[in-house]
């Protein structure tokens, strides 16, 4: 029966469409964005006097999550369109759909372009439209390109990040102008940054020539910086990288001489416009254990870009933070501007900058009309075991009273001083098995007496495996038996409390990595492959991969840095990565080979196919070798292209001893006989495949022939 309604249910769809003289109109591959999982947040603006801001949003598919992050803190009714600047995270990233008819191909996003074209050229008003620089401003069609100057001329906001025109002509794109469109520089209030290229691979490579970092400071008075502690955003030496731009508008941010955040009026729409290296919606991560910045500094950077966003699609609002000062010893001072009586409500919410909640206070408040100085007593916010040592931060939200809506919200913080420090945590080892005992070795100094060392065991799912404390002295050693990891990694903190449990100083190690101690032949999982996620990510994306009985996956990056500590090309060749298909492009490559004599620039079944040319000749197959030089033939007595089309490519021992001489059995089409010097030693062979049959097949495969006497490369995506 449900076959039956679900069968003449198709039916009438197909008839519908038949019906009309419209043609049916294809599905858009793309996904929605919810806020159904929830991460740790500060709600700062989800409800606000105008209701959600309507606006257009281009995530990008490796930080998607920054789309549903700003939906957390901001009340937003967004219309979205994902694209990535790299062109297989932008086709394969997301959905269940799986092929380059649906999201597109390298060097074309026509597909995707297409989808913002379509949302941007409607009639759908948007009060804002956020814009990262992808690969540039002149990729975009034509018609979204101008749909967003009109929108803005009449009186949308636009907040771009990193904007820069395009390298269309070193590198273009199908689709794009044969020239770039300068026009960016017209609404942007940053400029002149030059473009990022994209190489020879269709992949985008940052222009480092043109980023620098250094601390980030508030440049002028401006609704979308006041109230804020810029000392929250990593910089400097602890991050904050930025693109080196000129300002044409309103200098908000600065770092180091050059404008980080700007504005400006483009008609009668606001502009923002962020500096910023990252290729989501806010700044690139930071390593906490290498900066020291263990609280959630990305808060701020979500935060500035709401705040941003909200100033761009409505101006200032009724109520503005113009000041917020605290300190442990006077508390909080605010001034609070309104162009009329009101009652608000105001909550402080308190931590340390080790994450650890100090409590949190809301109040009312009778504002007049004008500036209202407003002072919450230290007495009132400090936490009954006193405030802890280093930074402490004091998240502030304003609200309406009656309704319940953010008016305005900043943040400020203030720093205690440290009786004492942890100065060292120092494991064992770099790499354990499952069932080791970690031994950990923490370190200290300073006015110690009355204090404790504590040493905290957690893993990579954010569970907590030990807490241990002792007194605190200069040198304090702590073990751990290693049973039972049910993640990938562990994590070290050391920490000094002092009788009242407030936490002196902290340190933390970088993730220790855990294997297991017998590995289960037969026991298979799914894995998630692509890009590690943010740090401040991992743990609550581990624990959803293994609910559905998942795991993360393999490296995506030239060094170790991701879920496996693997480094790149260890499971295998990527299928763009695997070379010419065609008996053409395989006679173009060995070419070219023997031209250049570059052998880094075969590829994959190029080499492959050499190797079958000549098994018995030494090769580091798929690493660093060369045919010639390696084993110490002269070029110029081989001709490889030759020798590939000859029948069978099996290379013999000569049967003289005195010849040392390897022979290329003469070619079915009558070309001679190759003989090459033998070498005195054979190097052993080194091989980097996968297994044994893997090794066999490839040693007996010969190259077949077509009707015409050439032998035809077999096209192989090979994962060996």
């Amino acid at each position: 029966m449900r076959r039956t309604k679900a069968a003449a249910g198709m039916a009438a769809l197909l008839l519908s469409g038949f019906a009309s003289d419209q043609p049916l109109k294809p599905p858009r591959y793309d996904i929605p964005y919810s806020t159904e999982v929830v991460t740790p947040h500060v709600p700062w603006a989800t409800t606000l006097p105008g209701g959600p801001i309507r606006g257009f949003f281009i995530p990008t598919v490796s930080q998607g999550r920054d789309m549903v992050e700003l939906m957390q803190r901001l009340a937003l009714q967004p219309t979205t369109v994902t694209i990535d600047r790299q062109w297989d995270v932008n086709c394969w990233g997301i959905g269940d759909f799986y092929g380059h008819e649906y999201r597109g191909e390298r060097d074309d996003f026509r597909i995707v372009y297409g989808y913002a074209e379509e949302e941007l050229t409607r009639a759908t008003p948007f009060e804002v439209m956020v814009l990262p620089g992808l690969n540039g401003w002149s990729r975009l069609t034509r018609p979204a390109r101008d749909a967003i100057l009109r929108r803005v001329r009449e009186g949308a906001g636009l907040v771009l990040l990193h904007p820069f025109v395009g390298d269309v002509k070193g590198h273009p794109f199908q689709g794009d102008p044969a020239e770039g469109d300068p026009r960016i520089w017209e609404v942007s209030p940053l400029v002149g940054v030059p473009d990022d290229r994209v190489s020879d691979r269709g992949y985008p490579e940052p222009n480092l020539e043109a980023i620098t970092q250094a601390r980030w400071e508030v440049a002028r008075p401006h609704f979308i910086t006041e109230a804020l502690d810029l000392d929250l955003l990593p910089s400097g030496e602890r991050g904050g990288r930025f693109y080196k731009y000129e300002a044409r508008g309103e200098v908000l941010v600065q770092a180091g001489g050059y404008p980080v955040v700007a504005v400006k009026a483009y008609g009668k729409g606001r502009v923002v416009a962020f500096a910023q290296v990252g290729d989501g919606f806010i700044p690139e991560p930071v390593d906490p254990v290498a900066s020291r910045a263990y609280w959630d500094y990305w808060e701020y950077q979500y935060a500035l870009l709401a705040r941003a966003v909200l100033w761009a699609a409505r101006g200032e609002g009724d109520l503005r933070i113009e000041a917020a000062k605290a300190s442990a010893g006077e508390g909080l001072a605010l001034t609070l501007a309104t162009p009329g009586a009101r009652t608000v409500e105001i909550e402080v919410a308190a931590k340390s900058e080790f994450g650890e909640a100090l409590g949190s206070k809301r109040l009312q408040r009778e504002l007049r009309a004008g500036r209202n100085e407003v002072l919450l007593p230290a007495a009132e916010l400090r936490p009954p075991a006193g405030w802890p040592g280093g930074r402490s931060i004091l998240d502030l939200i304003v609200r309406d009273a009656a309704r319940g809506a953010t008016l305005d919200w900043g943040w400020s913080s203030f720093l205690v001083p440290k009786e004492a420090s942890v100065t060292g945590l120092r494991p064992n080892a770099p790499v354990y098995r499952e069932g080791d005992v970690l031994s950990v070795v923490a370190r200290a100094a300073g006015a110690l007496d009355g204090l404790k060392m504590r040493v905290r065991v957690t893993d990579d799912l954010g569970r907590l495996r030990q807490v241990e404390e002792k007194a605190a002295r200069g040198e304090r050693a702590f073990f751990h038996r290693l049973d039972h990891v049910l993640g990938k990694r562990v994590a070290l903190t050391a920490e000094l409390l002092d009788g009242a449990g407030r936490i002196v100083d902290q340190l933390r190690h970088e993730p220790l990595v855990v294997v297991p101690r017998e590995r289960r032949r037969r026991e298979y999982k799914g894995q998630l492959s692509f890009e590690t996620p943010p740090h401040y990510f991992a743990a609550p994306r581990l624990r959803l991969l293994r609910e559905q009985a998942m795991d993360t996956s393999y490296t995506w990056g030239g060094k170790v840095n991701d879920e496996l500590n693997l480094p790149r090309g260890w499971f295998g060749v990527y299928w763009y990565d695997r070379g010419p298909t065609t008996r053409e492009g395989m006679e173009k490559a060995i070419a070219e080979f023997q031209r250049t004599g570059d052998f880094e620039s075969l590829t994959y079944l190029v080499k492959k196919e050499l190797y079958r040319l000549s098994p018995t000749i030494t090769l580091k197959f798929l690493n660093v070798f060369s045919l010639p030089s390696a084993i110490g033939y002269p070029r110029h007595r081989v001709s490889l292209l030759n020798a590939w089309r000859c029948t069978g490519a099996r290379a013999t021992s000569a049967s003289s001893s005195a010849s040392r001489a390897w022979t290329i059995p003469r070619c079915r089409r009558g070309s001679p006989t190759f003989r090459v010097p033998r070498p005195a030693t054979r190097p052993s062979t080194t091989w980097t495949t996968t297994s044994w049959a893997t090794r066999a097949r490839w040693g007996r495969t010969r190259i077949p022939w077509t009707s015409a006497g050439a032998p035809t490369p077999s096209p192989t995506s090979g994962s060996g």
